[in-house]
């Protein structure tokens, strides 16, 4: 008989199979509205004073905590649209460049 830790573990990744199944990205399919009308890899654009214009960035940080030095790693980020409801998603570019280097 299968322990309450291994039984959990296995309905939490039931659980991320099926919202996985909801991502536009995989499907191509609105999880909002259903339509297949999808504009995928649409550039984020971040725009600032005087309408300066960047790439939408994310970032994380190695050392959260610290003063200075924080090992801030970013990455550009793409939407896919729905071009039926406006629903969108945004996903990091190159989502390996955020994790911090393992020693």
């Amino acid at each position: 008989m299968a322990g309450p830790a291994l039984i959990l573990r296995s309905e939490v990744a039931e659980t991320f199979r099926q919202i996985e199944r909801l991502f536009m990205k995989r499907t191509g399919k609105c999880p909002k509205c259903g339509s297949t009308e999808i504009l995928a890899d649409a550039k984020a654009i971040d725009r600032g004073d005087g309408n300066w214009q960047a790439d939408f960035t994310v970032a994380t940080f190695g050392k959260p905590e610290a003063l200075i030095f924080k090992e801030k790693h970013t990455g550009t980020v793409s939407a896919w649209v729905c071009a039926q409801c406006g629903f969108t998603e945004f996903y990091a570019d190159s989502p390996g460049s955020l994790r911090s280097p393992t020693p």
